[in-house]
């Protein structure tokens, strides 16, 4: 009960109290007047006078007076008790209340902690289960891990043909044989097999994780790069080393300067000047290394990368990226073939020569057999639309902007006896290698890697960036039909005697064979493997 609740009911009290003492006090009164007025006077006490009458009435109102206050402050009490009662069931109530809600939250709170330990114990043994069988997955037996920037198969559209060539022809010899493609742009981990190969895809912080749940004899880099290399180095006396030099990885920026416009420039300069300091440091370390096998597709390539690094390689082979006979067989060509011109490229650098390409079609465009002619562009890439739009007015030009393989490619190769493929640098030149194969005569530059596998008995070899020696070139091949036909047969033999598979990847094979015997595979490592890899 509060204080102003309590002064209220002791005021109450205070007035009944009072009144009550009133009422004695003139009942008194009353008596000591009727003694004083009947003293000396004798009166029966069955006959009751006025005065006395009088007494015996106000003293029954007197009693009933204090019945009624009697009554009223026991019905008070009575309130006053309910009141606490009903107060105290109130608080008892909502005690019962609080009570009831603690501990539902508590039985809540135990339940929610009990499926969260569940959960909690169901995921752990998920990720064990995980862990394991990635680890069965990414604990590779083989004789050779390839480890290349590109492989085809997954999500890849296009990349590493060169690099698959190579793999399946050592599965075929009888090595054991598996794939880290490894990029920087990779924040998963992918892995499947293709063609039966184990291919598994991942970024660089996961390469150190995957060698170490390994065993292998020998592992061979394609384009080695500083994140690969600062791997690599940790395993440099666990295995033998193989390292393929294929072109970017071991140039100077600016020998390609025109794949940049003067704004790509501007604000490209300072990360293309630190990309050449981290691979000039990573081909010297490679190039010193009396461990390690360095492999260069080209003498050009050769020459390049040791002038780029400022170190010689101690350890070095010259061995061309294949052309296989099988992918790429020489069909006997017509003389109508010479009219039908193939033109298959990337569109996505200049290096590439396409607005050459463009150049020498419009030239041809304005000759009187432009007609006769049949062109088939195939390829993708941000300059495409550059390149070929203005060709689109040509009824005799087939337009295709879409990556072929390498099935297309043959069947293309046998509907048409020209290759338009001239270039700004190359440190091979698959493309017209691959083309030659198949008895196209090429028109292409006299520039980088390109004298090293052509030459004017089989190719049309100009100046570089000369559009009118092309269309020359041209000329004479369209006017000189056997001339045409010797040339067609000696660019197959000169790229199959070149590039043919005895040529590259049985040299391959026979160089890697004697590294798998002398090296020990390393002891697997204890690892806990991130599946963020």
């Amino acid at each position: 009960m509060n204080m102003s609740k309590k002064n209220e009911n002791d005021n109450l009290d205070k007035l009944i109290f009072e009144g009550i003492i009133e009422q004695l006090k003139q009942f008194d009164k009353r008596l000591t007047e009727l003694e004083d007025k009947n003293m000396g006077k004798v009166t029966s006490p069955h006959v009751a006078t006025p005065s006395l009458i009088q007494v015996r009435n106000e003293m029954t109102t007197l009693k009933v007076e204090i019945a009624k206050v009697n009554e009223r402050a026991s019905n008070m009490r009575i309130d006053r008790q309910v009141m606490i009662a009903m107060k105290r069931i109130f608080n008892i109530r909502q005690l019962l209340e609080e009570n009831r809600f603690k501990k539902e939250r508590k039985l809540a709170s135990q339940k929610l902690k009990k499926e969260r330990e569940l959960a909690s114990q169901k995921l752990k043994e998920k990720r064990k289960k995980e862990a394991k069988r990635l680890k069965s997955v990414f604990s590779l037996r083989v004789d050779i891990i390839i480890i290349c920037p590109s492989y085809p198969g997954g999500t890849r559209a296009y990349g590493g043909e060169f690099v698959q060539k190579r793999v399946e022809a050592y599965k075929s010899a009888g090595l054991k044989v598996a794939v880290l493609e490894v990029s920087n742009n990779r924040s998963i981990v992918e892995h499947g097999k293709v063609n039966g190969i184990q291919v598994i895809r991942i970024n660089p912080f996961g390469l150190q994780k995957i060698l170490s749940l390994s065993m292998f004899k020998v592992i061979a880099i394609h384009s080695i790069e500083k994140p690969v290399w600062s791997t690599i180095k940790l395993f440099i006396n666990q295995a033998s080393i193989l390292v393929f030099v294929h072109g970017f990885e071991a140039r100077d920026w600016k020998l390609l300067k025109f794949n940049y416009s003067k704004n790509e420039l501007k604000s490209l300069r300072s990360r293309l000047n630190q990309a050449n300091t981290e691979r000039r440091e990573t081909m010297s370390e490679v190039f010193k290394n009396k461990n390690i096998n360095v492999v260069f597709v080209s003498e050009f390539m050769k020459t390049v990368a040791q002038n780029f690094a400022k170190t010689k390689a101690l350890n070095s082979h010259i061995i061309h990226n294949s052309i296989s006979q099988k992918d790429f067989p020489y069909i006997v060509k017509s003389p109508e073939d010479r009219k039908k011109v193939l033109w298959v490229r990337s569109f996505s650098a200049n290096n590439y020569s396409n607005d050459i390409s463009r150049d020498v079609i419009l030239q041809l465009s304005k000759k009187p057999y432009f007609s006769e002619l049949k062109f088939s562009i195939y390829g993708n890439g941000r300059f495409f639309n550059e390149c070929t739009d203005v060709l689109k007015k040509f009824d005799n030009i087939d337009i295709n902007q879409k990556f072929i393989n390498t099935e297309e490619l043959r069947e293309l190769h046998s509907q048409h006896g020209i290759m338009l493929v001239p270039t700004r640098w190359d440190s091979q030149g698959l493309t017209c290698g691959e083309a030659m194969s198949s008895g196209l005569v090429p028109l292409t530059t006299n520039t980088a890697a390109i004298p090293e596998f052509t030459d004017n008995s089989c190719a049309v070899l100009a100046p570089f960036d000369d559009v009118s020696e092309l269309v020359k070139g041209f000329d004479y091949i369209f006017n000189n039909p056997n001339s045409y036909l010797k040339m067609s047969k000696k660019a197959a033999k000169r790229s199959q005697s070149q590039c043919g598979v005895s040529q590259t990847l049985n040299k391959e094979i026979l160089l890697i064979k004697p590294l798998i015997k002398k090296a020990g595979a390393p002891k697997t490592q204890t690892l806990n493997l991130n599946l963020e890899v």
